[in-house]
């Protein structure tokens, strides 16, 4: 099973961690494990269930298990249970730059964007290149109008080839005058995404 999970057979990962659970059903790192291969095939409710089961056997199994937590309530919108998710992830895991990026995200959803710039920042000293977390950082001190700083965050992120990150560039350039230069964005983010409808509507119109 966890070879379908490393490889993204997630749905023969349900099946051979179910029949593992058949065999030894209080085995908290196969129902976690389970939770994963669930939360990738985007059933929240099931990972949620599976990942709550590995917890009530071992509460401090991984970060990855409350990662996945996190992700599940994060989907269904129960934003406060994603956040204590995230953080207790955090405690067992401090130096994963991704589960930082995952509590900054939430903040920003929940509006709280001090508390998600802190935890971008955290996720990109953790990993300076995570184009994720940059891309991220951008987009919100673009909607908080700190367009210089979402400008210098996001050209960091284009360091990598993310289309999201150039149409998030162009659209901070556009908004603030730098039309050719909001156009090359544009079309790079196509270049990487040819079906990027967003980027071939603004593009359009500027």
């Amino acid at each position: 099973g966890v070879s379908y999970n490393n490889s993204g057979h997630y749905g023969d990962a349900i099946d051979a961690f179910k029949h593992a659970l058949e065999l030894r059903p209080d085995r908290a790192e196969t129902l976690s494990e389970l939770a994963y291969a669930y939360s990738k095939s985007g059933q929240s409710q099931e990972a949620i269930d599976y990942g709550m089961k590995a917890i009530s056997l071992r509460p401090d199994i991984n970060g990855i298990t409350y990662n996945t937590l996190g992700v599940g309530y994060f989907k269904l919108e129960k934003r406060e249970q994603a956040l204590e998710a995230f953080e207790h992830a955090i405690k067992l895991e401090p130096n994963n730059a991704a589960f930082y990026n995952n509590l900054g995200y939430t903040y920003a959803e929940l509006g709280q964007f001090k508390d998600a710039l802190v935890a971008y920042q955290q996720a990109i000293r953790l990993k300076p290149d995570y184009a994720i977390a940059l891309n991220n950082l951008g987009t919100m001190l673009c909607s908080s109008r700190q367009y210089r700083e979402a400008i210098e965050t996001l050209k960091q992120a284009i360091k990598s080839p993310m289309p999201e990150a150039h149409y998030n560039l162009g659209y901070v350039l556009s908004l603030t005058g730098h039309k050719k230069e909001a156009i090359q964005s544009y079309k790079n983010a196509i270049m990487l995404k040819a079906d990027f409808a967003e980027a071939y509507v603004n593009l359009a119109v500027l």
